[in-house]
């Protein structure tokens, strides 16, 4: 009885010789739906790691950015530009004993620091654009100065995909220590 039942199984096999084209549809149809939202995952994992990236850069190049120039406010004997009550686009420190000037500014989308009449150092990454910067003399007649910073960096996209459009406003204020 036991060699009929596999006779049996094997002889439905033999007779088999393929899938049917409903068969092979059904397969083609199901390894698609799969394939396809395999790499819609993909690539939405990979769109958000980029947004990330981006917000990440230039976040840290504002708070870089802000910290060294809140440092070097610190630091300094007194602003020698802009004048009280004005405001510019750079910042001019007088430094303490024989140290040169700090000079602050943006030259082609990078915030640069200039020491005296050395070469000036980036202080952003190429990734980011300083679109806007301005610094404030809020001291009154006599007092500590007091600099207010504006400063709004970009990320700079070559592509024109808004997904990777990102900036960052910030503004306050230092007070020298003096």
């Amino acid at each position: 009885m036991k060699g009929h039942k596999q006779k049996k199984i094997i002889d439905f096999f033999a007779e088999r010789k393929g899938f049917t084209l409903a068969e092979t549809l059904i397969y083609i149809a199901i390894i698609g739906v799969v394939t396809i939202s395999f790499i819609s995952f993909s690539i939405s994992i990979s769109n958000s790691r980029n947004k990330n990236y981006v917000a990440q850069e230039v976040q840290a190049n504002i708070r870089f950015s802000l910290d060294k120039i809140s440092e070097k406010i610190r630091e300094a004997e007194d602003v020698s530009y802009p004048a009280e009550g004005s405001s510019s686009t750079t910042l001019e420190l007088d430094m303490p004993g024989a140290e040169p000037n700090l000079t602050f500014g943006v030259s082609g989308g990078v915030l640069e620091l200039t020491q005296g009449v050395s070469a000036p150092v980036s202080l952003t990454s190429d990734e980011t654009e300083v679109s806007h910067l301005k610094f404030f003399n809020y001291s009154p007649g006599g007092e500590t100065d007091n600099v207010g910073i504006k400063i709004r960096i970009d990320y700079r996209s070559d592509s024109s995909d808004k997904e990777f459009n990102y900036f960052r406003e910030h503004q306050t204020a230092v007070s020298l220590r003096h």
